[in-house]
């Protein structure tokens, strides 16, 4: 990544075990224009490929499984009309198929 400039904004989150997190907003009291030595080698484009390719993968996801809850429902009221159909025929609610 780039250096820091002064009065820059950087959110520091931390987690811990459990229910434990925190965060801290820090601004810089100067001007840093080298990056730091742990960047050495970052990729960010490779970062933003990646993330890219995780949201179109979650996306993907979501909407399969929205697509099976659909197909499910559907299925179930399918049925249930089906079985209210019997129910009535057995009644003898309903005439015959073919009978009029």
């Amino acid at each position: 990544f780039k250096g820091v400039n002064k009065a820059d904004k950087v959110w520091q989150l931390s987690f811990g075990s459990g229910f434990k997190c925190n965060s801290a907003v820090w601004v810089a009291r100067k001007t840093f224009k080298d990056a730091h030595s742990c960047w050495v080698g970052f990729d960010t484009a490779k970062m933003w490929e990646d993330l890219n390719a995780l949201t179109a993968q979650l996306t993907a996801e979501k909407a399969a499984k929205r697509a099976a809850a659909e197909a499910a429902a559907v299925a179930a009221a399918t049925a249930g009309a089906e079985n209210a159909v019997k129910r009535a025929a057995a009644a003898g609610k309903l005439a015959p198929a073919g009978s009029l």
